[in-house]
């Protein structure tokens, strides 16, 4: 008995009652512990982190503002406050990384594809409303990957952009309104080749902004930052593309076409152009990057640029 006194409590103090039992005090708090530990095991265990994937194939659920989600890793549905579904597909810390489908609170797919850091990047689908496909291709960072349509027969670029145009033609040159995209490519008429064969020359983003590598560039000391020196500054006599690029961007922001352009309809949404005034009040300047020129055009006097002009270096 005397080898076992020291593990038994001596004083009274050394007791905590409960109820009719006296408990010894270090008892006690290990029993607490122990039920704390456990309780906290069988949060965990019962948590959206823990739980299996049934047969690769399930989707955890969260509230778009959950806590858990921000540390989450895998396969996600995400769900807005009125419980509409936002998000479904892969998700890390919190963000759609990964192949996944983003949603209107309608219903409506707004883009399916790849993720990454919560924005579009690589392959992917861009829709409108009613689930009706926009714009199929390559993104960055959210943005459409105009370049990559530079080149392409004009077949190819039918498949990338399958919403709504409008054409406008005039003598060799054609150019094709991608308003939905806020976009205008044009090409110029080869009679030895079927239309379908036509090259895309050139496409207009009718954006006043551009992304650089880190930065969103809006200024032209932006670009002259970013870019370096121009290959060319001032004013010129704008192009017939020109002018219907200003057109279409116009028309996009709700203003006032004012370009003089007389048109005569062929089919529905296509249009032979026989007059159209050009543009005298327009700053440029063209730079070069990679294989491409980008030339961005402005009104005289401004900051900042109005769209600009992609084009391959031959």
């Amino acid at each position: 008995m005397q080898k076992c006194r020291g593990l038994l409590p001596e004083k009274e103090e050394d007791y905590i009652v409960f109820f009719r039992w006296m408990i010894g005090r270090r008892a006690a708090y290990l029993a607490a512990f122990l039920f704390i530990l456990c309780g906290v095991v069988l949060i965990f265990l019962c948590s959206p982190l823990w739980q299996p994937d049934i047969g690769g194939g399930s989707f955890r659920r969260f509230a778009y503002d959950s806590t858990l989600l921000k540390v989450y890793h895998g396969k996600a549905e995400i769900i807005n406050s009125d419980g509409t579904i936002a998000y479904i597909g892969k998700v890390k810390d919190g963000t759609a990384n990964g192949k996944g489908t983003l949603y209107e609170q309608s219903g409506s797919v707004v883009y399916e594809g790849t993720f990454a850091n919560g924005k579009y990047e690589g392959k992917g689908t861009l829709y409108a409303p009613g689930n009706r496909i926009i714009y199929q291709g390559n993104f960055w960072r959210n943005r459409i990957l105009y370049e990559e349509l530079v080149g392409k027969p004009v077949s190819k670029a039918a498949e990338c952009y399958q919403g709504k145009r409008t054409v406008y033609s005039y003598e060799d040159c054609v150019c094709t309104a991608m308003r939905e995209i806020e976009a205008v490519y044009y090409t110029v008429r080869d009679e030895d080749s079927l239309e379908d064969e036509w090259t895309v020359e050139g496409v207009y983003v009718l954006k006043p902004e551009f992304f650089g590598d880190e930065d969103v560039l809006v200024s032209w000391s932006d670009l002259e930052v970013y870019f370096g020196e121009e290959e060319y500054s001032g004013t010129m006599a704008v192009k017939f593309q020109d002018v219907a690029a200003v057109r279409v961007m116009r028309e996009v922001r709700g203003e006032d076409a004012a370009d003089g352009m007389v048109l005569m309809e062929t089919f529905r949404q296509v249009y032979e152009v026989t007059a159209f005034h050009p543009e005298e009040n327009l700053e440029i300047r063209t730079y070069k990057k990679d294989d491409f020129w980008y030339t961005f055009f402005g009104e005289k006097g401004n900051e900042g640029f109005s769209f600009y002009l992609i084009e391959t270096e031959g």
